[in-house]
């Protein structure tokens, strides 16, 4: 019960801090002038939005779940800008492993693409994404379990201003509070090999959510996600389980953004197993290393 108690009591406090951190400075403090838009990462916590990484830009990412029941391994990924309709990502992505029987998340190689296609106003774009990961084996008493996972997202972003240069401009959204989020479907493909071979592929909604007042440096940020379980015990199966994570967006600066929120997954036992996730992200505007380079 204590454990319980203090788990509880430490997410409560983070819940806290998230709200106060995410309340915007006073108008007085800030002024009317709009502050320099920054640069946005191309995903929520783990959902892609509608945009890509500037043409030859590099994204550079870094996710670490703590204090979550089983531990996890941190996931790093770098996103190469393709002349701005496309970007290229390779590193880590989680997975749910009961193959060794702790039923942690677990970490696996991975590669993919994003395609954008631009529109106007209140609809930022559409993107689609894939990603596919290498193989993730454990070696358990019935032999060797492979894992692996595809991925794909259709997502269209929506907010409530028309352009992204008004982002942290006070007129705009609803008397300076803009709302900004992407909605899509998602469909995972996920194999298991191990005493039999079984898999599991299936669409389900996704999306997020960015809330802010004028030109705050914090935003309230959330998402609901889907990631596959693959489970041996008792027979091989994949279990599906949803990934709600909600939380702080902070801006470093216009090229650094650190986020910090509370994960709850479907197979958590209530609120006193929900883990705290954090992501740093970093863009390094390489196209001007380019341009002087080439010349163009």
């Amino acid at each position: 019960r204590q454990t319980v108690m203090n788990r509880s009591v430490c997410t409560c406090i983070a819940l806290a801090s998230i709200l106060m951190a995410a309340l915007p400075a006073p108008a007085n403090e800030r002024g009317s002038i709009a502050a320099t838009v920054p640069v946005e990462p191309s995903n929520l916590f783990s959902i892609p939005t509608s945009r890509v990484v500037q043409s030859m830009d590099l994204d550079l990412s870094g996710t670490g779940v703590i204090l979550s029941q089983s531990g996890s391994r941190p996931l790093g990924s770098a996103a190469l800008g393709l002349g701005d309709i496309a970007q290229l990502e390779v590193g880590t992505m989680g997975i749910i492993s009961g193959i060794d029987g702790t039923d942690g998340l677990a970490k696996v190689h991975s590669a993919g693409l994003r395609v954008y296609v631009p529109l106007a106003g209140y609809t930022r774009g559409l993107v689609a994404s894939f990603r596919r990961s290498g193989t993730y084996a454990e070696q358990t008493t019935q032999g060797q379990s492979e894992a692996r996972v595809g991925e794909f997202f259709a997502i269209t972003t929506v907010a409530n201003y028309p352009e992204e240069g008004m982002a942290t401009d006070p007129r705009a959204g609803w008397a300076g509070l803009k709302v900004k989020g992407p909605l899509g479907m998602k469909y995972v493909d996920a194999r298991l090999q191990g005493a039999q071979s079984v898999s599991a592929a299936f669409w389900r909604p996704a999306g997020g959510l960015e809330l802010w007042k004028n030109d705050a440096r914090a935003r309230v940020v959330g998402e609901m996600n889907w990631t596959p379980a693959f489970e041996p015990t008792g027979g091989d199966h994949v279990e599906i389980v949803r990934v709600v994570t909600a939380g702080v967006r902070y801006f470093f600066s216009k090229h650094a953004t650190f986020d910090i929120g509370v994960r709850h997954q479907s197979n958590y036992d209530g609120l006193a197993e929900s883990a705290i996730q954090m992501r740093l992200n970093l863009s390094m505007p390489t196209h001007k290393f380019r341009d002087r380079v080439i010349g163009i």
